[in-house]
C-alpha cells in the first residue's frame, strides 16, 4: 500500500511539475507581450491539472492584461502615425478574442463562468478598428515612388483592411487599384542546357514551379504566370529597363532556366562470392552414451547488388523588367535512386540462414522524375521567395 501511494505521490509531483514550468512559460510570454500564445500555454497548463490554482488565475488576467497593453500601444503608435505596428497590434487582440471562443472544454468548464469572454460585437468592433488602421498603413504608400516589394506590402495592407472592414471609406477601390500596380505577371523562356531532359522540365518541371510559387496565399493574389512566344520574351529582355508602363502591366518578370548537367546511370547488378564457416553440432552413440560431436560446416552466400540512381542540376535568373535587375538566381541539385540487395545460399547452411528473393527496384523514369521533383521543388522555393 506504501509502494503505491509513493507511486502516486510520484505521478502527482511529475504532473505538477509540468504544469508551472508551462506556467512559467506563459509568464514570460506574457512580459514579451504575446498573450495569445500565453493563453494557449496557460490552457494546456490547466489542462494538465483543472485544480491548478496559480494556472487558473493567470489565465483569467491574460485578457484584462492584454486589453490595457492594447490600448497603451495603439496610443503610442496612433501618436507616431505608425500604423503597420497598430494594425499588427489589433491583429493580435483579435486573435486572442477568437482564442476565448475555443478554448478547450476542460478549461470552458472550469473557467468559463468566471472569464470576462468579449461579445460578438465586441470582436466586430475590433475588427473595424484594424481595418482603419491597415487602410492608414496603406495610405501612407501613397505618392510615393515604391520598388515591386512595396507596392505589394501597399496592396497587402489595404487588402486585409479590406477583409477586416470592406465597406470603410473607399478601400474597395483602392484595394483593386493597388493590386493592378502590385501584380507580378511572370513568364519563362525556353530553357536551356542539356538537352536529354528539356522537354520534360517544360512539361513537368515548369508547372510544379508555377505550383510551388503560388502556394504561397498572398502571391497567389498578385501572381500571375503567362506563355508568351519566345521571341517576344528575347525583345522584352533587350529592353529590359526601358519598357513603358503599359508594356509592364502585360510582362514584368521573366525567368531563365538552365540544365546545368544530368546523369543517369541505369539498373545494374552485380554479385559477389562469400565462403561462410559454421560449426555443425551433431550426436553420436558411444558406449551406449549420446556423445556432442562438432565439425566445421561452410557454405557459398552470393550476394547480388541491384542498384541505379539519377541526378540532375537546375539552375535560374530571374529578371525585373521594370529596372532590368536580377531578383532571383539559384543552383539547385536533385537526386534519386533505388538499391536492393538479396543473397543465394550454395551448399549446407546453419538453420536459419535461407536465400532472398529477388525484387524489382524502381524504374528508371521514375527515379529520373524524382531526381527533377526534387531539383524543381528546390527551385521552385527559391523563385517564391525572391518574386
Amino acid at each position: 500500500m506504501k509502494k503505491l501511494l509513493l507511486i502516486v505521490l510520484l505521478i502527482l509531483a511529475g504532473c505538477s511539475s509540468a504544469e508551472e514550468k508551462i506556467n512559467t512559460q506563459a509568464m514570460e510570454e506574457i512580459e514579451r507581450g504575446r498573450f495569445t500564445q500565453a493563453a494557449l500555454l496557460l490552457q494546456e497548463a490547466v489542462k494538465l491539472n483543472p485544480d491548478y490554482l496559480e494556472g487558473m488565475v493567470n489565465y483569467r488576467n491574460v485578457y484584462p492584461r492584454a486589453v490595457d497593453d492594447t490600448q497603451s500601444k495603439i496610443d503610442l503608435y496612433n501618436q507616431n502615425e505608425d500604423y503597420v505596428r497598430e494594425a499588427s497590434t489589433y491583429e493580435n487582440m483579435l486573435s486572442l478574442k477568437k482564442g476565448l471562443y475555443t478554448m478547450d472544454p476542460i478549461v470552458h468548464n472550469k473557467l468559463g463562468l468566471s472569464l470576462n469572454i468579449p461579445q460578438y460585437n465586441e470582436i466586430e468592433e475590433l475588427k473595424m478598428d484594424a481595418g482603419v488602421s491597415y487602410y492608414n498603413a496603406g495610405n501612407t504608400f501613397e505618392g510615393l515612388k515604391l520598388d515591386r516589394y512595396r507596392r505589394r506590402e501597399k496592396f497587402f495592407l489595404y487588402d486585409r483592411g479590406q477583409e477586416l472592414y470592406p465597406r470603410y471609406r473607399d478601400i474597395g477601390e483602392r484595394t483593386a487599384r493597388s493590386l493592378e500596380e502590385a501584380r507580378v505577371v511572370a513568364a519563362f523562356t525556353e530553357v536551356t542546357g542539356d538537352p536529354s531532359r528539356k522537354h520534360q522540365i517544360e512539361r513537368e518541371g515548369i508547372g510544379r514551379i508555377k505550383n510551388r510559387v503560388l502556394e504561397d496565399p498572398k502571391l497567389s493574389k498578385i501572381t500571375i504566370f503567362k506563355d508568351i512566344p519566345q521571341g517576344e520574351l528575347r525583345e522584352a529582355l533587350r529592353g529590359a529597363g526601358n519598357l513603358s508602363e503599359e508594356s509592364l502591366k502585360d510582362l514584368n518578370t521573366v525567368v531563365k532556366i538552365n540544365i546545368d548537367s544530368f546523369t543517369y546511370n541505369p539498373t545494374r547488378v552485380t554479385r559477389d562470392y562469400y565462403t561462410r564457416y559454421w560449426t555443425e553440432k551433431y550426436y553420436v552413440i558411444e558406449n551406449n552414451v549420446k556423445v556432442a560431436k562438432y565439425r566445421e560446416r561452410s557454405y557459398t552466400e552470393i550476394v547480388f547488388d541491384k542498384r541505379n540512381s539519377s541526378r540532375i542540376v537546375l539552375s535560374y535568373e530571374m529578371i525585373d523588367l521594370e529596372d532590368g535587375r536580377t531578383i532571383g538566381s539559384g543552383v539547385f541539385e536533385g537526386n534519386s535512386g533505388d538499391r536492393y540487395r538479396w543473397s543465394v545460399i550454395r551448399g549446407r547452411a546453419p538453420a536459419g540462414v535461407m536465400s532472398g528473393v529477388e525484387r524489382e527496384i524502381k524504374s528508371g523514369e521514375t527515379i529520373i522524375s524524382e531526381a527533377i521533383v526534387e531539383a524543381t521543388d528546390k527551385l521552385g522555393r527559391d523563385i517564391r521567395n525572391n518574386i
